[in-house]
Parts: structure tokens; C-alpha cells; sequence
């Protein structure tokens, strides 16, 4: 597993990388206190969603029924939509707020913005425990994820982005930076470059945890997307890093061990798999995207100096 971290060697290599590594390095202690005030504003709501949301989430894959003992007194069903008979089973959703840790997984979704309105959309139809959702049944309840997006969204992530701009501006020095966006490319590539780096490695470790990983019909996982190869690794890397469904990847991980309907959080590999998809999103979506746009800020705002749009 330690020969995934040998492309890391290249850094050493690179004046360019030395100094974009140099950055994080700085702005850690600034990022870090950041990450532990989104980790308690996630733990705040994943409690008050708890109180709100705990076992509301389970629904019947027969829609006519009004309540779980009504979904549990048969074994199938009938469909209209495929005309056939099919199990009936009382399933919860991968991602609920059934305990803390649940729900504040939930919420990193609902962050990174993945089909955060299907979560939402889930709350506005709970009934009570027990009993089958009805559409738009408990509207009020998106103000709950309103609120939770704003702070997370808009507040968080850009003060992430301050923290990591203000670092990055007193390592380089202004008197340094050239005037044009053009010329922030060297920058910007050698970001790319340590990125591609992290997700290579994320792409060999993802192999050694999720390449017995299968998928089925209408999963996520599949031939084109999949822990496999390195090739298709790598690529599944570049889908999580860019938010692309990422969510739909981690619930066929997270049942791939049982087969459910829900993540066993007894079995190793789950919390394996949330710490992998969480720090991947964290690293590159967050950290280093976020440094992207620190370095075209610094070159926009010496560039407005230089033209005399803004003052000194």
C-alpha cells in the first residue's frame, strides 16, 4: 500500500511544486481550525436532524402502502411500471439521519452540493416513523437544508478560500506576481500537477479497497466506473474530485458488503471507504481548487494595482 505514495517523490523534484506545497503547509493551521469549525457546524445540524429525521427516511418499494406493517404483511407486489411481481421490502435510504454519525455523512453530501435536493426532498415527505412518506407531507422541513447550505456553502468554503489566498499572497510576495491571468498558468500547472499526483495515489489506494467491488444492474458501479483497473480507477478518482454523482459511487461501496439497502457500520471497509471519499473531496475539490483560485486572485488583484483600479 506504501508504493502508492512514490509518485509523491516527484515534488521534491519541482521548485514549482516545493512552493505550492509550501503554501498548504502554512495555511494548515488556518485550514485545520476552519475544518473543526465545519466538522461542529455538521455535528450541530446532524443532531438536530436526528431529532427531526431519525428512522422517517424508510419508505416501501410499493408505493400504494400506507405503513410498515402494511408493507411487511405481503411479499410482493404488483407493477404497474414494470408489470411484474415484485418483492416488497420496507428499505431505509443509504444516506439518513438515523444516528449522528449517519447524518452528519449525510450532510458532507448536502455540502458538496451532489443531488442535495433529493435529501431534502426525502425530509419534505416524511409521515413519522412507520408510516410510508407522502409528498410534500412536511414542506417546512427545507428550511432546515436552506439553512444548512448557506452556512456551509457561502460561509465556510469562502473563508476556506481566504485563509488559503491570504497564506499563499505573504509566501509569494506581491512584488513578484506578474500582472496578467496569463501568466498564472505556471502556477495553476504546478497545482494541476501536484493534484494529479494525489490522485494517482487516491487511484492505486482505491484499487487495494474497492477493487473487489462489483457492481449490478443500474449501479453506479459498472465498466466505466470502477476501482478495477488503474485506468478505470483513475477515472473514478476524477468523477469523485469533480462531484459528478460521487455520492451514487460511495452508497454501491457502502452496500457492497450485504447487499442492503443501507451501510453496515460494523464492517471495516465502509468507514474505509467514507474517509476516502471524504479526505479525496477535501484535498482536491476544496484544498487545491480553492488554491487555483488563490493564485488568480493574487494575479487579478496585482494586475487591477498596476492599471490603477484599485487603490493602494
Amino acid at each position: 500500500a506504501l508504493r502508492a505514495l512514490r509518485p509523491l517523490k516527484v515534488i521534491s523534484r519541482g521548485e514549482g511544486l516545493q512552493v505550492v506545497v509550501s503554501s498548504l503547509v502554512l495555511a494548515a493551521p488556518s485550514v485545520l481550525h476552519l475544518a473543526a469549525f465545519g466538522c461542529l457546524l455538521s455535528y450541530v445540524f446532524a443532531i438536530i436532524g436526528v431529532q427531526m429525521f431519525m428512522a422517517q427516511f424508510d419508505r416501501c418499494t410499493d408505493e400504494t402502502v400506507s405503513s410498515r406493517d402494511d408493507c411487511l404483511s405481503q411479499p410482493e407486489h404488483w407493477s404497474e411500471a414494470s408489470e411484474r411481481w415484485e418483492p416488497r421490502e420496507w428499505k431505509r435510504p443509504a444516506f439518513n439521519f438515523d444516528s449522528v454519525p449517519n447524518g452528519m455523512v449525510t450532510l458532507f453530501v448536502v455540502t458538496t452540493m451532489d443531488n442535495w435536493e433529493k435529501i431534502m426532498f426525502q425530509a419534505m415527505d416524511i409521515a413519522g416513523e412507520g408510516n410510508q412518506p407522502v409528498e410534500n407531507n412536511q414542506s417546512w422541513t427545507a428550511v432546515y437544508f436552506v439553512i444548512f447550505v448557506t452556512l456551509s456553502g457561502m460561509i465556510w468554503f469562502n473563508i476556506f478560500v481566504g485563509a488559503v489566498v491570504s497564506t499563499y499572497s505573504k509566501l509569494q510576495g506581491l512584488c513578484v506576481l506578474l500582472n496578467t491571468l496569463l501568466m498564472a498558468l505556471p502556477a495553476i500547472f504546478n497545482v494541476g500537477s501536484l493534484m494529479l499526483l494525489v490522485c494517482i495515489v487516491y487511484a492505486v489506494v482505491g484499487m487495494f479497497l474497492f477493487g473487489e467491488v462489483n457492481g449490478y444492474e443500474g449501479s453506479a458501479i459498472g465498466e466505466h466506473a470502477n476501482f478495477w483497473h488503474f485506468g478505470t480507477s483513475l477515472l473514478a478518482v476524477l468523477r469523485i474530485v469533480t462531484t459528478d454523482n460521487w455520492a451514487e459511487l460511495l452508497v454501491d461501496i457502502l452496500n457492497c458488503n450485504d447487499g442492503g439497502s443501507s451501510p453496515n457500520w460494523d464492517c471495516p471497509i465502509d468507514l474505509f471507504a467514507i474517509i476516502y471519499f471524504i479526505t479525496l473531496i477535501g484535498l482536491c475539490n476544496t484544498v487545491m481548487l480553492n488554491l487555483i483560485v488563490a493564485v488568480i486572485i493574487d494575479k487579478f488583484i496585482i494586475n487591477a494595482h498596476e492599471e490603477g483600479l484599485l487603490a493602494a
